[in-house]
């Protein structure tokens, strides 16, 4: 009766250490030293992402709305605002707005 006693005593620690999904890779390099501090680790939700225009639920990597192509994260804001400032310093911007705005049929 001892030795069954052990027996699932060494089953429940055993069991009681099985960690499931990314939990297995941290623990695994935690064991072998690799990494040191876990706190830091954040775990990448795959939950769809709603846009804030259309409520459209879009990818959970989507930079822009599918059906509205509004902006769905901070990343892609900061490269549309960055490319815009250096589109406007070009020699080429004023005419190229110009002949976009005449091939659309607006007012200059």
């Amino acid at each position: 009766m001892i030795n069954l006693e052990k027996k699932n005593q060494t089953e429940n620690n055993l069991a009681s250490r099985f960690v499931i999904g990314a939990d297995v890779e941290r623990e695994i390099l935690a064991n072998a030293g690799i990494i040191q501090d876990d706190t830091a680790f954040v775990e990448k939700r795959l939950e769809p992402v709603a846009c804030p225009r259309c409520k459209t639920r879009n990818s959970h990597d989507s930079q822009y709305c599918n059906v509205c192509s509004m902006v769905l994260n901070e990343k892609a804001a900061v490269q549309i605002s960055d490319s815009l400032e250096t589109a406007q310093v070009s020699s080429d911007y004023a005419a190229l707005l110009m002949a976009l705005r005449r091939d659309l049929g607006m007012k200059s």
